[in-house]
């Protein structure tokens, strides 16, 4: 016997894309759907770059999703201060 629908995926605002990630995530507050996240690279990151453009960028995988997400795909990561205190010199 088939499971009855579960009421609170049912009614899921659709899935969308949001340009940057404190936007994702101020909408996907306010939606109440959750957040998916491509960590991106950059041109060194051949994998993550094929999968962004072949699946992320791509109509079929979102409905694939079905309702219910918030997509952001952010682009390098967060950077820090240098722990060296001293400036790296060359020989």
């Amino acid at each position: 016997m088939p499971l009855p629908p579960d009421p609170a995926f049912a009614q899921a605002a659709p899935t969308e894309r949001v340009g940057d990630y404190p936007a994702a995530l101020e909408r996907a507050k306010a939606t109440g759907n959750d957040m998916l996240v491509l960590q991106r690279g950059s041109d060194w990151n051949l994998l993550g770059e094929k999968l962004y453009q072949e699946v992320w960028l791509k109509d079929a995988f979102v409905e694939s999703l079905g309702k219910g997400f918030i997509l952001v795909a952010v682009a390098g990561v967060a950077t820090r201060k240098p722990r060296c205190r001293r400036p790296i010199t060359t020989i």
